[in-house]
């Protein structure tokens, strides 16, 4: 799919995703404790307080006490996925994926494995392998809602915005009510420069007290794109200091005056 010049020049959606205006549901923190237990012992003491830690955000704590786990049991899957999970917290991404790749061997089919690879590999900026990750997590479970949502992130990420908004759709016909992932469709329909649409989504879910945290950023972002910049101003000051608030409507400015710069030299080039 090709994209639009003037966003491959400006390289908008990674600009979002270093303000951390990209969706948090593809980066956020595994459910361990439930989740990691592919055949571990629920009871286990150790096991709890190597969760307890990790969920805590004890990140140095958590991976002592996972070491400790996997010195006993190298092959623990419960450990692994542990490990690999305080890991990619603490941003030790080539770590993090040799424990994830140990957890896919360990456990064929792990659908743990294959995410926390994916995840790992949209922090080193690999999008097509984390691509296949995903891809691989949603042929087996069709219904995966952090598969769908990481997949609709790395399109994003690559310009890839029909089929990010295709993903974002049909995971919303399985999950009408998940607040993060018509968060995700909003986004993506307002870096594709469809503001309005994407306004629409987002006024949805605004007020609602469980919406992800970058909902009112990312709704301020598609009026400031738009160029409505009092309502941006009216949602950014609901929760940013005024510094901030002038900063980010400044931001909002100089991204307008860059995809305007860049259309027009691309209508030049494509005049005979």
């Amino acid at each position: 799919m090709n994209t639009p010049r003037f966003f491959r020049t400006l390289r908008l959606p990674l600009v979002l995703a270093s303000l951390g205006l990209m969706t948090a549901c593809a980066q956020a923190p595994l459910n361990v404790t439930p989740v990691s237990r592919i055949g571990g012992r629920p009871g286990d003491t150790e096991q709890r307080l190597a969760d307890g830690a990790l969920q805590s955000g004890s990140l140095d704590m958590a991976q002592s006490l996972y070491q400790k786990m996997l010195e006993k049991d190298p092959n623990s899957p419960d450990a692994l996925a542990g490990m690999g999970e305080a890991l990619f917290q603490s941003n030790e991404l080539q770590r993090a994926q040799l424990t994830f790749e140990q957890l896919a061997r360990v456990v064929p089919n792990s659908d743990v494995a294959e995410i926390g690879l994916a995840r790992v590999a949209i922090r080193q900026h690999d999008l097509d392998q984390a691509i296949a990750h995903y891809q691989i997590v949603l042929k087996r479970s069709p219904d995966d809602l952090r598969a769908m949502t990481g997949l609709g992130v790395a399109y994003d990420l690559q310009g890839h915005y029909k089929l990010a908004q295709q993903t974002y759709t049909q995971g919303l016909m399985m999950h009408p009510e998940d607040l993060g992932l018509r968060n995700d469709l909003g986004l993506s329909l307002i870096l594709s420069r469809q503001y309005r649409a994407g306004i629409a989504e987002l006024m949805k879910i605004v007020d609602t007290p469980s919406a992800p945290a970058q909902t009112k950023q990312n709704l301020a972002l598609g009026y400031g794109l738009l160029g409505n910049t009092d309502a941006a101003e009216r949602v950014l000051k609901m929760e940013l200091p005024e510094a901030q608030v002038q900063r980010n409507l400044q931001f909002y400015q100089t991204v307008r005056e860059r995809l305007a710069n860049s259309a027009a030299q691309s209508n030049k080039e494509v005049r005979p």
